[in-house]
């Protein structure tokens, strides 16, 4: 634990003044410590870069030297290399009154927001990032195009810096040039690999690398387990529009107008086009791990997650006027469109992601459970079994532990409960289609 964290915690002061004590220049403390502790260092604060928590020292000695007030400490502290990403924001508030922060509610409320924030995301840091051995690893693979006794033809190079044997794609099987493993792919997977093992053999718990588990390759797939229950999705997906598709336009009634009678058919059908977009894409994602097909994958399932939320809206209320719907639809799919341009466009914040689409799924599922709750409708029971899965299914999306062998993890089986759920969905789907069509046929009689 650092300074900083043991007087926040142990110092009867408000945050800022934690802070603040820090830098004091006190004679009796700094004689003490120069007489017994000359060479030691003084932790200034942690700090937050590359996804970890990190803290950067300055010598005693050159902190508390009787000529350096505190707002040159500060300076000397605002130069360091490690906090010049975020100190320009603490600094303009600390340096011009660091007397007047300790009585300002303003400046203590501020900065301990911000402690807060570093700490928060020190939480979901991968502690596999800043493990020295995995470095040196991979390093020293990019150099010799070797691990252990396994070593790869394409981190081979010629004096022009292009790769021995010509690029990748004609150095393996015509099978697997499609994933596109790369020296530094390649490098990373089999020192974490490597690294995993002798972590377990010491009786450590797996830490996650680059923001996620290490997973085991299987035929040149990067989560294998993943990969066929997308695959099974898909299917399941396909095989309950292709139901209701024919439901409604060859076994049901038509109109005199050879319309049909359920008022929600469009909003299905394009709910079955999202959702074989999402889980084709979530398929392609958990094969091969890139940044084209982790944004393809992000902002497909936020568009499936944005307008079934819109279906439940319309639906649970009954909303049948065109009109109306573009009304109700329009600020949903304004912030749909919004958040997938961000992550794109601007930044694949992760965490931001998962909020949104867990606030999304939560406000579709409550607004299903209440509707099913209050109407007579004759398929309640498949609604409420349906929302009460995806809600408990929701929450493998929101606690996360280490792949079983290396290959099943909460995602995973998040995509096996989604199966079932499936299928149940275009049941309750088709039974709603039946009985609005029911009910509008005998009144058009």
């Amino acid at each position: 634990m650092s300074t900083l964290q043991r007087s926040i915690i142990n110092d009867n002061h408000a945050p800022a003044d934690a802070i603040s004590k820090l830098y004091e220049d006190n004679p009796s403390r700094t004689k003490t410590r120069s007489s017994t502790q000359s060479s030691s260092h003084l932790d200034l604060v942690l700090t937050h870069s590359h996804g970890a928590l990190i803290t950067t020292h300055h010598h005693h000695s050159n902190l508390h030297h009787s000529n350096i007030n505190r707002d040159q400490q500060l300076l000397i502290f605002y130069k360091s290399e490690k906090v010049s990403s975020f100190c320009p924001f603490l600094l303009t508030f600390i340096v011009p009154s660091t007397n007047q922060m300790a009585r300002s509610p303003f400046h203590r409320i501020l900065l301990f927001a911000w402690i807060v924030v570093l700490l928060m995301d020190g939480v979901h840091a991968s502690d596999g990032d800043a493990d020295p051995i995995y470095k040196a690893c991979v390093e020293q693979c990019e150099k010799t195009g070797c691990v252990g006794g396994k070593c790869f033809q394409h981190c081979k190079f010629l004096s022009d810096g292009k790769p021995e044997g010509g690029p990748w794609y004609l150095q393996e099987p015509l099978y697997l040039q499609w994933k596109q493993w790369d020296c530094r792919s390649d490098c990373r997977y089999h020192c974490m690999l490597t690294r995993e093992e002798e972590r377990e053999k010491l009786g450590g718990k797996p830490v996650k690398y680059h923001g996620k588990w290490l997973f085991r390759r299987a035929y040149g797939f990067q989560e294998p387990v993943s990969v066929a229950l997308s695959a099974l999705n898909l299917a399941i997906q396909f095989h309950g529009w292709v139901s209701f598709f024919i439901l409604i336009y060859y076994k049901l009634p038509l109109t005199p107008s050879k319309k049909n009678y359920y008022e929600y058919t469009g909003l299905w059908n394009i709910y079955g086009i999202l959702s074989l977009n999402s889980w084709f894409w979530s398929a392609v994602f958990h094969s091969r791990d890139v940044e084209l097909t982790e944004k393809l994958h992000f902002s497909s399932a936020v568009a499936l997650l944005g307008f079934s939320l819109i279906l439940a809206i319309l639906r649970a209320f009954s909303v049948r006027n065109e009109a109306s719907r573009v009304m109700v639809s329009t600020p949903v799919i304004a912030f749909v469109t919004t958040h997938i341009l961000y992550l794109n466009c601007y930044n694949l914040d992760y965490g931001l992601n998962i909020k949104v689409c867990v606030a999304m799924g939560v406000a579709q599922l409550l607004i299903w459970a209440v509707w099913a709750g209050v109407t007579h409708h004759p398929s309640w029971s498949k609604l409420w079994v349906a929302v009460v899965g995806g809600g408990l299914a929701m929450l493998l999306e929101i606690y996360d532990f280490p792949p079983y062998h290396r290959f099943v993890d909460a995602h995973a089986l998040w995509h096996a409960t989604t199966i079932p759920l499936t299928y149940l969905w275009w049941s309750f789907a088709k039974d709603d289609a039946e009985f609005r069509t029911s009910s509008l046929h005998k009144k058009a009689k």
